[in-house]
């Protein structure tokens, strides 16, 4: 037999090996079996990381979420609220007439010394006092001016707060944020752009999606921003004021 035409990983490689030699012992019958097992132990190794990849893919959840503050400041102007408030009535003087050899006589007013000035209570808060046109037979007219500017949050003495701090708000979003079923079919990623006013009191409102995503990302991140507990208001000049914030939403397939 030529060895230069002998294929090592042949059976005949493996019976002119073992000629004249004890094929019970072991070796034999692993070298005979080698190739089969090394298939098997292949198929079982990429069947199992196949296995833990699909488990992944279907545990699949978003990426963290960190809200973003934006330095632009939205400033609404509304009319002021105007509050009637009546002039208080003034003093009747009844006259007194006396009369002295067929005449009559009025005495003359009095006239009090250091008059001092009306003052009237108004609301605390701040006041436009808009003085009559006709005169004192008409009603003062107070303006009362409710303070409902929207400010960025770099124009806030202190900022607002969700519950729980910045990781509260980031646990919040991974919690209740669900990846859209025909996103996650289509195997489409997504970032979605939205702003939302932290009110006075805490509420989120005016939730607005300024850089849509499509593939029902921009609902579901709309979904969840309404549902937020209230956060702790933004303060400006020691009074609770609203707050724009812009926060991106990013929905990402892992590989």
């Amino acid at each position: 037999m030529a060895i230069n035409n002998v294929d090592i990983y042949g059976d005949e490689w493996l019976e002119l090996v073992f000629a004249n030699r004890n094929k019970s012992y072991g070796a034999y019958e692993l070298r005979k079996h080698y190739s089969a097992t090394v298939l098997k132990a292949l198929a079982v190794t990429f069947g199992f990381f196949g296995v833990v990849a699909f488990g992944a893919f279907l545990l699949l959840k978003p990426a963290p979420i960190a809200a973003r503050p934006i330095g632009r400041e939205v400033t609404t102007v509304l009319q002021p609220i105007v509050i009637a408030r009546p002039e208080a009535a003034a003093p009747v003087h009844h006259s007194h007439h006396h009369t002295r050899n067929g005449h009559t006589y009025s005495p003359a007013p009095a006239v009090q010394a250091n008059p001092q000035p009306q003052t009237s209570r108004v609301p605390a808060g701040t006041v436009n006092v808009l003085p009559s046109e006709t005169g004192g037979s008409e009603a003062n007219r107070i303006s009362v001016i409710e303070d409902k500017t929207v400010y960025s949050p770099a124009n806030a003495d202190e900022k607002p707060l969700p519950v729980g701090g910045a990781q509260g708000w980031m646990n919040y979003l991974q919690k209740n944020l669900v990846y859209p079923e025909d996103a996650r079919q289509k195997k489409i990623s997504g970032r979605v752009e939205l702003s939302f006013i932290v009110e006075k009191d805490g509420r989120i409102s005016d939730i607005t999606v300024e850089q849509p995503a499509g593939h029902g990302f921009d609902e579901e991140a709309v979904r969840v921003l309404q549902q937020s507990p209230a956060w702790q208001p933004g303060i400006k000049d020691g009074q609770p004021v609203r707050i724009r914030y812009h926060l991106p939403v990013s929905f990402r397939m892992m590989k």
